[in-house]
């Protein structure tokens, strides 16, 4: 709980203007921010492994449906054939899996805040096309 508590403090300090609502969910093991973006729902979705701090998803649902995620757990498929995996990065859909766009440490709280610097850009250059 005390690492979601840090997550917490840089959501609000980053994004404290478009956070909603903070809920715990899967009995605290995850922690959903329901993000005000416009009429539809958006959310980032914070999954931290209580045995280790380098395994952890972000997730961002946009209310397009595009999805943006850093996940360290290996299993994926598509990410064997990445250098970086098991890190790899969902860009715009479930079905793109590339290296992470940005630096990834293996530090949650660092990989947290480089997750939190590029939806930034994403959720700017939406808003600047007018789509949020």
């Amino acid at each position: 709980m005390r690492k979601f508590l840090k997550i917490e403090k840089l959501l609000i300090e980053r994004f404290g203007d478009l956070v909603e609502d903070i809920l715990y969910l899967n009995k605290g093991a995850k922690m959903r921010v329901l993000l005000s973006l416009g009429k539809e729902p958006a959310f980032i979705d914070i999954y931290v492994s209580p045995l280790s701090n380098s395994a952890y998803s972000f997730h961002l649902q946009l209310p397009d449906g595009r999805v943006y995620r850093l996940d360290t757990y290996p299993g994926e498929e598509r990410a064997k054939k990445l250098p970086t995996y098991p890190v790899h990065f969902h860009d715009s859909s479930q079905d793109s899996v590339i290296e992470p766009p940005f630096e990834v440490e293996g530090d949650f709280l660092k990989d947290f805040d480089s997750f939190l610097s590029f939806i930034h850009r994403k959720i700017t250059e939406d808003r600047a096309r007018g789509d949020l």
